[in-house]
């Protein structure tokens, strides 16, 4: 699995280490913008940097196709499954990834929906707990964006080498093979934080 990090200190922290992180711009994610719906300023913010990004937020509750770059891969953040017939015609234009909207207010399906409904590569939006990203790695995810909270407490992201020291676990977790588990729990004992992440 592959994951981005939007805008922020965590973003240039990966970038001037050189972490194997999607970051910010190449993972273009403006949400105050998008959440306040302000779509064409949020267009003219990915046209102005377009060449840095690779990955990118359509924008959503949008159900109009916009003149964008096709040389960038967005991903739709899906909060109806009756969205997938906007998507499909999306596609036929532009690279899409279907996005699975980690907070339950902003969907209306399951997990289980979703990958049911989705075939190919699938994009995990918003973890910011250690259940969710064993469970994008579960459902086998493709890509997914994290968030700080999935790293530790702001006093302790300030720290540099806790910083450093929580990346690389997160990265090998999600770099090493997952097999086939025969239960849940078994998958959930094997990739619990305790046995991960070292505090």
């Amino acid at each position: 699995m592959k994951l981005a990090v939007g805008h922020g200190p965590i973003a240039d922290f990966v970038r001037r280490e050189k972490m194997e992180l999607i970051a910010f711009p190449e993972f273009f994610d403006n949400k105050r913008l998008l959440l306040q719906g302000r779509v064409r300023e949020y267009v003219r913010a990915l046209l102005k940097n377009y060449r840095q990004i690779k990955y990118a937020l359509y924008p959503d509750y949008y159900y109009k196709e916009l003149d964008l770059p096709t040389s960038i891969t967005y991903v739709y953040s899906v909060h109806k499954l009756s969205e997938a017939d906007f998507i499909k015609e999306l596609q036929k234009r532009y690279n899409i990834i279907p996005g699975y909207a980690s907070d339950p207010r902003f969907r209306d399906y399951s997990i289980i929906d979703f990958t049911e409904t989705f075939k190919g590569p699938k994009w995990y939006l918003g973890v910011s707990t250690w259940k969710e990203i064993r469970e994008a790695l579960l459902f086998g995810f493709d890509y997914a964006d994290i968030t700080g909270f999935l790293l530790g407490r702001f006093h302790q992201i300030k720290d540099h080498n806790y910083l450093r020291r929580r990346i690389r676990e997160l990265l090998k977790l999600v770099s090493k093979p997952q097999g086939k588990q025969t239960r849940i729990t078994e998958f959930l004992s094997v990739n619990s934080p305790v046995n991960v992440v070292r505090t």
